[in-house]
């Protein structure tokens, strides 16, 4: 297993920050890899929301499913899930500052099957790739005229 913790500050409130977040939907807009995440679970987004989702992973699209398993308004978000090729977990945590929210996302990733061969390869894409997408984020919101 490894783990990966990117942090980023948006110029945007609190409110508007984890809303957007918090509806898993909008991930294709800002995850990288996600392509895909359609809620299969619940009626809005909350403990026990569970979404299935593609991503693509170089030349493969990877299925999975995760679930929302810890959610406090205005401070965290937790979730864990598994597609064919990981199984993973994480959390956001937001606390406003002064100019807006600083949002950290905290993950965690096991690799299965022939991905356990690539594991250290894959943990310094796996940081890359969650600096990339809080940049893709800032960038999304902070454009959003409010």
């Amino acid at each position: 297993m490894f783990e990966t913790i990117a942090e980023i500050t948006i110029d945007r409130p609190i409110e508007m920050v984890f809303a957007f977040i918090a509806d898993n939907e909008n991930d294709p807009q800002w995850c990288v890899p996600v392509v895909e995440t359609t809620r299969i679970v619940g009626d809005a987004p909350g403990v026990g929301a569970r979404y299935s989702f593609a991503s693509q992973v170089g030349i493969m699209k990877v299925h999975g499913e995760f679930e929302i398993t810890g959610f406090e308004p205005l401070k965290t978000i937790e979730w864990e899930g598994e597609s064919s090729i990981v199984k993973f977990s994480g959390q956001y945590r937001l606390r406003p500052t002064a100019t807006g929210t600083h949002l950290t996302e905290h993950s965690a990733f096991e690799p299965k099957g022939l991905m356990k061969l690539l594991k250290t390869v894959m943990r310094p894409q796996y940081d890359t790739t969650y600096e990339t997408q809080l940049q893709r984020l800032k960038r999304l919101l902070e454009s959003n005229i409010e």
